[in-house]
């Protein structure tokens, strides 16, 4: 039988499937988790342009069949569900691409010198550069408001 609607268990689904279809059609906030799930689990999958933001599949192309439109996707599908080696290839594709831009290793790296970026001399004296400019736009009000005052002042001493 095919589940409609919430499935509590994904694995099993997963596991006695042979090919996922993640037909991304509007985008999110960033990887889609059914594009991860396929990567995770080794099962080859078809999706669209927007399933594979995020994941590097320009890195490794051969690891991800990406379909512009309906008839090219059920297209793709079926080649996937008939042709073993097409099968086969894109299965060690997305393992190799995995390992090479995905793997807890590969993201540690990638966190760790965005940081390094970040906090990189050339960001840090923008902001100091930034910090001096406020502060300079905060004299220059504070000096207005003072010559706003003395204007009062002295308006004030005229009429007496």
């Amino acid at each position: 039988t095919t589940p409609i609607g919430v499935i509590p268990e994904l694995q099993p689904h997963m596991q006695a499937a042979k090919v996922m279809l993640v037909p991304n059609l509007v985008g999110g906030s960033g990887i889609s988790t059914k594009t991860l799930l396929a990567l995770e689990s080794g099962l080859p999958f078809v999706t669209t342009p927007i399933g594979v933001t995020g994941v590097n599949a320009d890195r490794t192309p051969e690891a991800f069949h990406i379909a512009n439109d309906a008839r090219e996707f059920a297209r793709i599908a079926t080649a996937l569900f008939t042709d073993h080696q097409l099968w086969r290839d894109q299965a060690e594709a997305m393992r190799k691409h995995v390992l090479s831009h995905l793997s807890r290793g590969k993201l540690a790296a990638k966190v760790q010198e965005t940081v390094y970026t970040i906090s990189s001399d050339k960001c840090i004296s923008a902001r100091w550069q930034n910090m001096e400019n406020l502060q300079n736009l905060r004299k220059a009000a504070q000096l207005k408001r003072y010559q706003v005052q003395q204007q009062e002042r002295a308006k004030e001493n005229a009429h007496m």
